[in-house]
């Protein structure tokens, strides 16, 4: 078999990383919502070993030494971990439901949308082929934090520095807002919820 130059391994080995975080996460979407009622995921904690089970696969996917790919990779990678999260923080935020088996979930999935945003900050106001994508999961993992902090059975799983993160994506929705219509939409929201911070 012919020898792959440096730049074909690279380029394989991205597309099967990839393919790896994709089948993972379709797994993940598929168990949960073959398990939601309504919507709702009112026996989340009988999912708590499969969770389990996903983290450890999640964290056993290829990393890359470069650097546009690596963070590309680290995105569908943050995908998959919001997904495994999502039943949970769904059920304490939304629904006001939480359960001590389920409660580590919910905290990680809230430190993992903090993490979104600290990871994405480098690319904030830089033009890249991520910039629609990254508006928008940015946006809602600040969202996901503003919810929590308004739900009692929520506020006390935050993660410390939870605020910072949310100003981070105010300030990109501020920088982008000239060019993308829909960041000056998400922008006055953030700025509305951020404003009753004080309340």
């Amino acid at each position: 078999m012919e020898q792959l130059s440096p730049e074909e391994s690279r380029a394989w080995y991205f597309f099967l990383a990839e393919t790896a975080i994709r089948r993972l996460t379709m797994r993940i979407i598929q168990l949960f919502f073959r398990n939601q009622t309504d919507g709702r995921f009112p026996d989340a904690h009988l999912m708590r070993e499969y969770s389990l089970d996903f983290e450890v696969q999640a964290a056993e996917c290829p990393e890359m030494s470069d650097d546009v790919l690596k963070f590309v990779l680290r995105g569908h990678l943050l995908d998959c971990y919001e997904w495994i999260y999502f039943p949970y923080m769904l059920e304490a935020i939304a629904h006001q439901h939480r359960q001590a088996q389920t409660d580590e979930f919910v905290a990680r999935g809230l430190q993992m949308s903090m993490e979104r945003i600290h990871k994405n900050r480098k690319g904030f106001k830089h033009r890249h082929h991520g910039v629609w994508l990254m508006l928008r999961s940015c946006t809602r993992s600040a969202l996901i934090l503003l919810a929590a902090s308004r739900c009692h059975e929520a506020v006390e799983l935050l993660p410390p520095g939870w605020k910072d993160a949310v100003l981070g994506v105010v300030e990109m929705l501020a920088y982008w807002q000239e060019e993308v219509e829909d960041a000056r939409d998400r922008l006055r929201i953030l700025k509305e919820l951020i404003d009753t911070w004080g309340a």
